[in-house]
């Protein structure tokens, strides 16, 4: 799982926003995802927005993957392969993939540059929660990072206790075992 911290571009700090995720279908599917959003993305949607007018398009695509899928193991378990940004000549973008040998895909909740423009202008906290089910899936997320860590360090003294914990948390424990 990426790291809390976000990078440095041109000097900056990048910030990292988290949105909402969903299957197209009602099938196994992210929670949210992550993205890191360095000034030149934002200009970049914009420019992609306004070709789309200019050209009678109601779309462009391109090859890009959010930092990351939540859940933790959503994107080995789908075994994601073709990454995109879409973006709409009014203003919408999100992030899409698809699974390997299924008939869906996985989309990011849709923003307006707009949203995100005003998103990212509010606090200056490194990390942008869109929703608080966003929030709430990548903190949990990362409680549970944290969580294991401590717990498979302590395993080496007390592996009851740990043990004790996986099996009332199967699904962490299965993913921090395979």
């Amino acid at each position: 799982m990426e790291q809390k911290s976000t990078e440095q571009h041109d000097g900056k700090a990048v910030r990292m926003v988290v949105v909402d995720a969903h299957a197209t279908s009602d099938c196994d599917g992210p929670t949210y995802c992550t993205f890191d959003v360095p000034d030149q993305f934002v200009k970049n949607l914009s420019e992609m927005a306004a070709l789309c007018q200019k050209h009678g398009l109601t779309e462009i695509r391109y090859s890009a993957h959010p930092n990351h899928w939540g859940p933790a193991g959503i994107e080995e378990e789908l075994r994601l392969q073709c990454g995109e940004v879409v973006i709409t000549a009014g203003g919408m973008f999100w992030f899409t993939d698809s699974p390997k040998n299924v008939d869906y895909q996985i989309e990011s909740e849709a923003l307006t540059i707009q949203q995100l423009e005003e998103a990212l202008a509010g606090d200056e906290e490194p990390i942008v929660f869109m929703s608080d089910d966003a929030r709430d899936a990548y903190e949990e997320d990362y409680e549970m990072d944290e969580h294991l860590a401590q717990l498979q360090a302590g395993a080496k003294n007390d592996d009851q206790s740990y043990q004790a914990w996986a099996e009332t948390n199967h699904e962490a424990y299965m993913f921090m075992n395979s």
